[in-house]
């Protein structure tokens, strides 16, 4: 039976309840962070982890476990569960307010649960996507706010898009689930630094686009730098990169995966497959 972890204690999924008065469920305000395990080992953990705790500090949340002890639930909840592929959830919420509105002790859980990556289709011919003037009120902190993205969900499917592609009318920021870069003339790859959450599968292709003969930048993106991209990528957790090659009905240079972008797919499954190389399996001694 799966197990979970709610408030300091290991429960079957089936047990793991949180009452209605909670504020992340009355008010919306909580955080999250998601990581992926392959074969048993925790891809980034640390990373994400980190983040999470960032996070917390950001809403004002007082963490529950510091990073060690933290580290240690989470392992022993995959030895639980005996898990080899999967996701992690960990979410901290509001908790039970006196009064409904503002933070008391908050809630901490961690779910493991099942994902699916995009279709290999997606990485071969790539995706688009839609312009959508929004910044997310505190963007660097990963809430659990997801209103705008689910309202456009339908828009997103009649236009036959992947996903929202942020901008404030004049530069461009992130998407809804995912950073964002562009490849650029001038042997240029660039990502924006302002008004985004700074994902960790972000982080560590920064450093991966060391390998390549491209400048790799982190600063402003603006909506005239993008009309000009030769390629575009998302990255996150689940897509790892995924090519972009239409925006709001927009060919992004020739329309196709690019070579720069297929490059640093490469390079990044290499990456991966030899961070995970080194990690020790949970249960190892």
């Amino acid at each position: 039976m799966k197990q979970y972890f709610v408030n300091n204690q290991f429960l079957p999924a089936e047990a793991a309840k949180l009452g209605v008065e909670d504020i992340g469920l009355l008010r919306g305000f909580g955080i999250f962070d998601f990581f992926s395990v392959r074969g048993g080992k925790p891809l980034f953990m640390d990373f994400h982890l980190q983040r999470f705790i960032h996070s917390a500090e950001g809403m004002g949340l007082a963490m529950p476990l510091n990073l060690e002890a933290l580290k240690d639930t989470i392992h022993q909840l995959l030895l639980l569960n005996n898990t080899f592929d999967a996701g992690i959830r960990l979410v901290l919420t509001g908790g039970y307010s006196p009064n409904s509105y503002l933070p008391a002790q908050p809630n901490f859980f961690i779910l493991e649960q099942n994902f699916s990556y995009p279709d290999q289709e997606m990485y071969d011919k790539g995706v688009s996507l839609l312009f959508h003037q929004y910044t997310r009120e505190v963007p660097e902190v990963k809430t659990t706010n997801y209103v705008v993205p689910i309202l456009q969900a339908q828009k997103l499917q009649e236009a036959g898009a992947f996903d929202l592609l942020y901008h404030d009318g004049q530069e461009v920021s992130e998407s809804s689930r995912s950073n964002f870069f562009a490849v650029l003339p001038g042997q240029r790859i660039l990502t924006s630094n302002r008004n985004i959450l700074k994902g960790i599968t972000r982080q560590h292709v920064l450093e991966v686009a060391q390998f390549t003969n491209y400048t790799v930048e982190e600063g402003i993106l603006s909506l005239s730098d993008l009309a000009q991209a030769e390629e575009a990528f998302l990255t996150s957790t689940i897509k790892g990169i995924l090519p972009v090659i239409q925006i709001d009905g927009q060919w992004v240079g020739n329309g196709k995966v690019g070579p720069v972008t297929q490059e640093l797919m490469a390079y990044w499954d290499d990456y991966v497959d030899q961070y995970l190389e080194a990690l020790p399996l949970p249960n190892a001694e």
